[in-house]
């Protein structure tokens, strides 16, 4: 006996597909690529989007009496 395997997907009949058009102007788009951008960045390590000060840096504040 051969086993048949079917993919069923449920679906809305008046629903229209989510195709990730986004209707929005320049700088709201550039806004949201720099946040995509600023993340894959930091997976790929070492390179940094946004550098930050190295960890091996110190500022000294002295009191004066």
């Amino acid at each position: 006996m051969k086993l048949e395997r079917k993919i069923v997907t449920k679906s809305v009949k008046d629903a229209e597909p989510d195709d990730g058009f986004v209707d929005a102007d320049k700088v709201t788009l550039f806004e949201m690529v720099w946040e995509i951008t600023r993340d894959l960045w930091a997976f790929t390590g070492g390179n940094d989007a946004e550098r930050r000060l190295q960890r091996n840096v110190v500022n000294i504040i002295r009191r004066e009496s």
